[in-house]
Formats: C-alpha cells, structure tokens, sequence
C-alpha cells in the first residue's frame, strides 16, 4: 500500500468535514476504505499535515501564476490532484510538469482519466529517480525552461530523503530557480525523531520499508543559504500564515513538521 494512497484518503476524509478546508473532488477515486483505516489508526501520524500543506501548495500556485509563472513543477508527485483541481486563468497556458519514478503518475491519470476527468493545466509527465542527479536533464527534455520563472512544490517527499539527498535536491532546484522562481515544502521538524509520542509511527514506517530520514532543525537557514527569502511555520503556527484563511483547529494538533515557502 503506497504513501500516496494515504494522502488521497486523508484528502477525501477532510473534504467529507462539514468544513473542509480542502476540497479533492477526485480524492475518492484514488484510495480505498482500506487506506484510511490504516494510517488513521497509527498515533503519531502527521495527518493533519497533509490537507496543510495542501492547502499551502494551492496558494502559492494561484500567487504566481497571478502574477505571470507559468511552470509549475511537482517532484513526487504520487496521487496529487492539483493538476486536476485547481482552474487556471486560460486553458493550458500553464504547463505541470510532474515528476515521479517511472509507472507513478501514468497509474493515476489512468484511474482520472476513465472517469473523464480533465485538466485546466497542460501536463507534462517526467518520468526520472530524483535520487539520480541527472534528473533536470529530463525535466528540460519534457520542455521545462531554465531561463523562465517556476513554481517548484515538494509534498510529502524530504521525509523519505537522505539528508545528504535532500540537501542535494534544494541545492538542484536553487541552482536551477531563475528570478521570479518560488516553492512550498514540507518536512519533518529535527524533534520528529525525538518526541516520544511520534515513535510508534517511526517504528511503523521502519517496518514498512518507507522510514522517515530527513528532518530539518531550521528551515529559515537551511533556505536562506540557498538564496531562498523563507517563510516557515509549524502546523500549530498557520494561523500566522497570511498566504491562507485561518486553518480549523482540528489540523493544528503538534505534528513536528515544518512548512515553508520560498520566493526567489
């Protein structure tokens, strides 16, 4: 069972609140009963982290491509649907380019797609390990302008990343970021790995084969060293965050995991 079937069950589960502060139309069609059940009954689990973050990503999109960004960028991109969900200014005049080990997006897109499910956006699929480090050489053979301002979003990967990894990963994307460019992460607080209500998930992940590796003590350094002007907030300090509407108290639980955005 994939951390992405995770996600679209967590996303599908906050848009039947009466509430929702993220609304995934095409959450359902992507994970099973099964999915929910599993990672809602692990304690521990950053599980309000993912419709924030979600929330967050939307954000920043609309932001730029308001003002003119018109490649958005989305490594391991799994089950996301903001390709799908979000509506654009001028069909397909913004292009996603959607990066994820070969097989990823094209299981989805098979799944949206024979529901007729389409997009606002142009898609682009880039097929490439982000382990490699290689892999802008296929983001530009999928079309992707170095020279042209992109919005560059990172969810629910670091974790699963190396710290050597991750820090190879922004510095990529940094050298790679013309002005104008911005992005939006999340990653585990350095506390993740030490709180002791977060090890019983830890162990779970471990036994899963998909641990938890990167966790990030000062995310205002460690992007601002690469040239990032950061904002970074816990899930408890959202509410501080004037990109979005106050987030329902429900998703501001401690979760030891930062989200940030960075402008270029």
């Amino acid at each position: 069972m994939s951390t992405s079937n995770w996600t679209a069950a967590l996303r599908l589960a906050e848009q039947q609140c009466p509430d929702p502060y993220l609304i995934d139309p095409f959450a359902a069609l992507l994970c099973s009963p099964g999915d929910l059940a599993e990672i809602g009954s692990q304690p521990g689990a950053p599980l309000g982290s993912v419709i924030l973050r979600g929330r967050l990503g939307d954000e920043v999109v609309r932001r730029a491509v308001g003002q003119g960004v018109r490649q958005v960028v989305s490594l391991g991109a799994g089950s996301d649907t903001r390709l799908y969900r979000l509506d654009m200014p001028q069909a397909g005049a913004v292009t996603c380019f959607e990066v994820d080990l070969p097989g990823q997006v094209s299981a989805r897109d098979a799944v949206l797609r024979a529901h007729g499910v389409r997009s606002a956006m142009r898609q682009a699929v880039v097929e490439a390990d982000l382990c490699d480090p290689d892999w802008p050489d296929a983001l530009r053979a999928a079309g992707w302008g170095p020279d042209r301002a992109t919005v560059w979003l990172l969810e629910g990967l670091l974790y699963y990343l190396p710290p050597g990894r991750s820090d190879a990963l922004l510095d990529a994307i940094s050298r790679l970021s013309a002005p104008g460019s911005s992005l939006a992460l999340d990653v585990a607080c350095a506390s993740f790995f030490e709180a002791p209500e977060t090890r019983d998930y830890l162990d779970f992940l471990a036994t899963r084969h998909s641990p938890y590796l990167t966790g990030i003590a000062d995310p205002h350094s460690w992007l601002g060293d690469l040239g990032w002007k950061t904002n970074a907030y816990q899930c408890e300090q959202l509410d501080l965050c004037d990109l979005i509407p106050p987030p329902p108290a429900r998703l501001l639980t401690r979760q030891h995991v930062w989200l940030a955005t960075g402008t270029r």
